[in-house]
């Protein structure tokens, strides 16, 4: 018998936006068809409040609204039946507190990872978005005591606008992505990871 995963995505679709959800669902969930075990069921779920633009990632204050939406979605889950929770944000947004509060694995994509990561190469390099969340992603890196594993943290200076835009048209964002890859490679970088 198969598992059932639930994937919550951290991002706010106005319940109304149908389009915009089967495009984030049939990105999303596309991809993870991919990898998954035969037999495995996989939900995704989408907030109903909180951010609309990954562009509001990078100020504190939108994130602090944004993970009580994505705490609630996650308990409200807690008696549905699922083997395990996925959040579907390379930022791991409140990761340990909804571990505490579920009886199940909850798996945050950017420590995954970076572990498995690990499993390929002795030295990672860290592409994100926007030169505003390097810190964080820095920051994040050392909490999960991975410091001395990696040795670049580098942007592709995209908008939270270009980022949603990829879902629908990936090519500019892939040659972006390349670019900065580029960049860690030249420091060193075996094994690239997505932040």
């Amino acid at each position: 018998m198969g598992m059932r995963i639930a994937v919550i995505a951290p991002f706010a679709v106005d319940p109304g936006a149908a389009e915009l959800r089967e495009v984030m669902q049939r990105v999303f969930v596309r991809n993870m068809e991919k990898v998954k075990q035969e037999g495995t069921e996989i939900d995704l779920y989408l907030l109903n409040r909180g951010f609309t633009d990954p562009g509001f990632f990078p100020y504190t204050v939108f994130n602090v609204r944004n993970n009580y939406e994505l705490f609630e979605a996650a308990l409200s889950l807690a008696d549905d039946g699922y083997d395990a929770l996925v959040l579907h944000c390379a930022s791991d947004p409140h990761l340990d507190p909804i571990r505490q509060a579920l009886d199940i694995p909850v798996v945050g994509v950017f420590q995954a990872g970076l572990l498995m990561a690990l499993t390929m190469g002795h030295r990672i390099g860290v592409v994100t978005f926007d030169y505003r969340v390097v810190p964080f992603f820095t920051d994040l890196v050392g909490i999960y005591g991975l410091t001395d594993k990696v040795v670049a943290v580098e942007s592709t200076d995209s908008s939270g606008e270009e980022l949603m835009m990829c879902m629908l048209d990936a090519h500019a964002a892939i040659a972006r992505f390349s670019e900065v890859a580029g960049r860690c490679i030249a420091d060193g970088a075996e094994v690239l990871v997505p932040g």
